[in-house]
């Protein structure tokens, strides 16, 4: 079992109830929030008309805006129970919202090919090990008849000097971000084949979108 911070952090419901204000609030956050939904929105278009997505983690139904108008199904998934609470009660509802389930991401309890695509954003970057990661890919790949949606973080240059500057007045972060190949090459191992990458904002953001598909 992976141990990470993230995996306990948002099990409050006091977090999970002001997460969208805390993370997207701002007029930094809202930017980059828009410019992720619109790179996951171009990403979408692949996936076939009636369709079922797993959203892993789902968080507090940040993508469910995007199948709004689209006859594609959702269906929520995360280890936060709160989290999701929060997903349920959001203002955009959706006719083909199919609910939500409670779950821990290296052990999903889906029949293989179960879905036709997983959806996994602001997630999978916090797995501090590349083993980790590569084991929750291979599941993600597993429940998933041919498409797995799932973003990094990469150096960005121009984020990075923002950052560099930041850093003069604050405490440094020292996660190391994978370059995009090392990313990809991440991606191969867990059996994934890169089709396409979105680079989410080259000033406001150091996400990049991949589209992938089963090998």
């Amino acid at each position: 079992m992976v141990e990470y911070r993230a995996k306990r952090k948002y099990q409050n419901s006091a977090y999970a109830a002001g997460y969208d204000r805390i993370r997207y609030g701002g007029i930094s956050g809202y930017i980059k929030n828009r410019y992720t939904l619109d790179a996951v929105d171009k990403v979408l278009r692949e996936i076939k008309e009636g369709g079922l997505v797993l959203d892993v983690p789902c968080g507090t139904g940040r993508l469910v805006p995007l199948f709004a108008g689209r006859s594609i199904k959702w269906l929520g998934a995360d280890i936060s129970f709160e989290m999701m609470e929060v997903a349920r009660r959001r203002p955009e509802g959706i006719n083909n919202r199919m609910g939500n389930v409670r779950l821990d991401s290296e052990h999903m309890p889906f029949k293989s090919a179960s879905f036709d695509c997983v959806a996994s954003i602001r997630f999978i970057y916090h797995v501090p090990t590349g083993e980790g990661r590569i084991a929750m890919l291979r599941e993600m790949a597993r429940v998933s008849k041919k498409w797995v949606i799932v973003d990094y973080n990469y150096p960005n240059p121009i984020k990075s000097l923002f950052r560099r500057i930041g850093y003069l007045i604050r405490t440094p972060k020292m996660r190391r971000r994978l370059s995009v190949s090392e990313i990809c090459g991440e991606l191969e191992k867990a059996d994934l084949k890169v089709c396409r990458k979105i680079s989410v904002s080259k000033f406001f953001s150091d996400n990049v979108v991949f589209l992938c598909s089963r090998s």
